[in-house]
């Protein structure tokens, strides 16, 4: 019996790709979880179409002749369409070009709004990023045609580049740099901002000034938390209480933090809508007719880009998020 016929017959959540990275063969356990979505000759990107990740990985695995994993997949079923969540186990089979490819579906019964929100967002952003690269090549190409146009195409560039910072942060990309910083800089820059366009909006802090140091991107920081601040003030808050802490013991999703720092941006608003909560954190997601749905997203990736995470509660009248950073093990407070 060759490796074709062996994975069609296992109960095992399996394919096998070759190296033309097409599917060769679908197990029987994956035909069940899957339906018949998938079947011979499909190629292997048809698994997960918006996540180039597990083609690079196979392309990886067959070349070096090593086993490659690729975390948090979203893949679908056939009925009804829901969205899975799967690791990728990538093994190469030692003397023929082929890869054999289990997927662990272990993760489902656990809660993971995050990391479905990563995905989604990944793919959002691989999507937008090709379009916003022929504005910003046109408006180039226009500026050398006509220079009397600088001044507009310039604008057209230098929002091109803004908006390309944005979908690398969103596709999990690190933008910036990193240095040793008191949180309460980013924090306080954030204010300023916040307090310049909504001065008729009282900031209460309540920050604790012995937390330690950490190693983050400041400027990414700082728009998180105005982020964060600005939608407090769209929510009609006749206040905003930003508060700063150290908490032990951190659970987001599945991932535990020994120690963090906490920051909550907290209001007296109007709170999250009903109909908003389950897709809160996803791109284009809004209450407000003129907003971008990009800021809890974009606040989003730049918590997980730092290690950390972000969660809510709201009721009207009591709304609060809480960005999560990780602290190092030493030197930490208990």
């Amino acid at each position: 019996m060759d490796a074709t016929q062996l994975v069609q017959q296992l109960s095992l959540p399996c394919l096998l790709v070759d190296a033309a990275l097409q599917i060769r063969a679908v197990s029987a356990g994956l035909a069940r979880k899957l339906g018949n979505r998938l079947s011979n000759r499909l190629p292997f990107s048809s698994l997960a179409p918006l996540d180039e990740r597990i083609v690079q990985a196979a392309i990886h695995a067959l070349q070096n002749q090593s086993e490659h994993i690729v975390h948090e997949v979203n893949v679908s079923v056939e009925r009804p369409a829901t969205p899975l969540l799967v690791d990728l186990h990538l093994q190469p089979l030692h003397g023929e070009e082929l890869l054999f490819v289990q997927l662990d579906f272990a993760k489902l019964n656990a809660a993971q709004p995050n990391a479905l929100v990563r995905q989604m967002t990944r793919a959002f952003a691989h999507e937008i990023a090709n379009p916003l690269g022929g504005l910003r090549g046109t408006a180039q190409l226009l500026q050398r045609l006509n220079p009397e146009l600088t001044e507009y195409t310039e604008v057209l560039i230098r929002e091109s580049d803004r908006i390309k910072d944005l979908l690398e942060r969103l596709r999990g990309q690190q933008v910036g740099s990193k240095r040793m910083i008191n949180v309460h800089e980013p924090v306080e820059q954030a204010v300023r901002l916040i307090s310049a366009q909504f001065p008729q909006i009282p900031l209460l802090r309540d920050y604790d000034p012995s937390l330690p140091e950490l190693e983050a991107d400041a400027t990414a920081l700082t728009q998180a938390l105005l982020n964060l601040l600005l939608n407090a003030a769209h929510a009609k808050a006749q206040q905003i209480r930003l508060s700063t802490r150290v908490e032990h013991r951190v659970r987001l999703g599945s991932q535990q933090l020994r120690t963090a720092i906490r920051i909550d941006v907290s209001d007296d608003g109007s709170g999250v809508p009903e109909h908003l909560r389950e897709t809160l954190f996803l791109p284009l997601v809004t209450g407000r007719a003129s907003g971008s749905g990009f800021g809890l997203a974009t606040t989003l990736a730049i918590a997980e880009e730092h290690g950390g995470g972000l969660r809510y509660r709201s009721h009207p009248g009591d709304t609060c998020f809480s960005l999560f950073l990780p602290l190092p093990h030493d030197g930490v407070p208990r």
